[in-house]
C-alpha cells in the first residue's frame, strides 16, 4: 500500500509502444477491469481515448502516474523489424583419437 491507500505492483514493465490498450494495461499492472476503472475514477489514473470497441492510454502517461507513486517502471524492448540471421553452424568436436576415413 502507498499513501493513497491503493495496492500497487512493486515493479511494472510497460510496452515500448506509444499507447497501450486496456487489456495490455491490465496485464502489465496485474489488475482487473473493475480495478482499472476504480483507479481512473478515484485515483487519477490517466484517461483513455476510444477507438471503436478499444480504449487506449498513452504509455508515457501511465509511466508518469506510476513514477509519481514511486513504482519502478521499465519499457519492454520493441520487437525487431527483421529477424536476426541464424548463427553459423559450429563444427562438431570429434572424440580424441578419431581418424577420418578420408585419405
Amino acid at each position: 500500500m502507498n499513501s493513497t491507500g491503493i495496492k500497487l505492483p512493486g515493479f511494472v514493465v510497460l510496452s515500448a509502444a506509444p499507447e497501450m490498450d486496456a487489456a495490455a494495461v491490465r496485464e502489465a499492472l496485474g489488475i482487473s477491469r473493475a480495478l482499472l476503472h476504480l483507479w481512473r475514477r478515484d485515483h487519477g489514473f490517466p484517461p483513455f481515448r476510444r477507438a471503436g470497441h478499444d480504449s487506449f492510454t498513452t504509455t508515457a502517461a501511465i509511466e508518469a502516474w506510476l513514477l509519481e507513486r514511486f513504482v519502478p517502471v521499465a519499457r519492454a524492448d520493441p520487437l525487431p523489424l527483421v529477424a536476426p540471421a541464424a548463427p553459423a553452424a559450429l563444427p562438431v568436436p570429434m572424440p580424441p583419437g578419431y581418424r577420418s576415413q578420408e585419405h
